[in-house]
């Protein structure tokens, strides 16, 4: 009964993630970003959704006061709150490339980029969680959409305004109104430290691997799904009408294995293709499995495939 449970999670979670636009900024990092790489400590919620920080669009693009890293979504509260604790990526005050991972098909209808005051850390709220009034209000950097769908990397270089030291800039990605749904904006905070005289490296924007299509790891009912030993996971692929039988993987969960089994069905995509790269996305561009990370499914930007999931048997 409980695998027959888990098999109907798994066929809704299929047919929801499918359908709608998700995506983050991968580089510089997102603090959503760094959660599902494991480089930021965070809830559930933040490591296994990252790309689904995305609020109702309204007229103003900021959510409410305490609110906006999650985008108003209590699922990513531990967001809203500021400190030390997050990650923050060096950059310099060279011309800066910021670039998305769009991992469903996606229409953006517009793309605008705020920073914060500069004396933002001292003008923060109660309970230490931002408002608009933490950021400058005309965007320092914006795109206007060319009407298409999108999956993969889409990068904006933009001119970071004179300032220096830790800032956050806030990425919104507008999308468009599809099939009568409401018009909605995905929204990531990206923690920086501007440097004079350093360069972030952009390695990680001319990977190989530009087109997240799927992770393997997922939430059911709230926790992270539990494989026994002897559970059989199907690894099913994708393309833009309907599922690729052919690309089918099955893999057979040993003893011991049950709390590394996404690597080892990582490693297992990895040993049969040389056009899917399955794991964690590094700094460098490279995809590696990882024990007890967030393993996602990747493939170059021409690569036909779109999504990818997994059914426990």
């Amino acid at each position: 009964m409980e695998k027959n449970k888990v098999a109907i999670a798994l066929a809704t979670l299929l047919a929801s993630s499918m359908a709608w636009s998700q995506g983050y900024v991968i580089d510089p990092p997102s603090r959503a970003a760094l959660c599902q790489q494991g480089e930021n400590h965070c809830g559930y919620g933040e490591r296994y959704h990252a790309d689904e920080v995305i609020t109702i669009a309204g007229s103003h693009d900021f959510a409410a006061p305490g609110k906006i890293a999650s985008a108003g979504n209590d699922e990513f509260d531990g967001l809203n709150t500021e400190g030390s604790h997050w990650q923050k990526t060096v950059i310099g005050e060279v011309p800066l490339d910021i670039s998305w991972q769009l991992t469903r098909p996606t229409q953006v209808s517009s793309w605008k980029y705020y920073l914060t005051e500069p004396n933002w850390q001292n003008a923060i709220g109660t309970g230490q969680r931002l408002s608009a009034e933490n950021f400058i209000q005309t965007p320092f950097c914006t795109f206007a959409g060319d009407g298409k769908f999108h999956q993969g990397m889409i990068t904006h270089q933009c001119t970071l305004p004179e300032t220096q030291g830790y800032q956050l800039i806030y990425a919104v990605a507008e999308l468009a109104q599809v099939d009568g749904h409401p018009s909605e904006k995905i929204t990531n905070i990206i923690d920086v430290d501007v440097i004079k005289g350093e360069q972030h490296s952009d390695a990680a924007i001319h990977t190989h691997w530009q087109k997240e299509i799927g992770t393997l790891d997922h939430l059911i009912r709230g926790k992270p799904l539990k494989i026994n030993a002897g559970d059989t996971i199907r690894v099913r692929f994708f393309d833009h009408i309907s599922e690729v039988p052919s690309r089918e993987i099955s893999v057979s969960v040993l003893p011991g294995e049950e709390a590394s089994w996404s690597e080892t069905v990582a490693n297992a995509i990895n040993q049969k293709y040389q056009d899917v790269r399955a794991g964690v996305f590094q700094p460098d561009g490279d995809v590696q499995p990882e024990k007890g990370e967030i393993n996602s499914v990747y493939v170059p930007q021409e690569n036909p495939l779109q999504g990818v999931e997994i059914t426990i048997n």
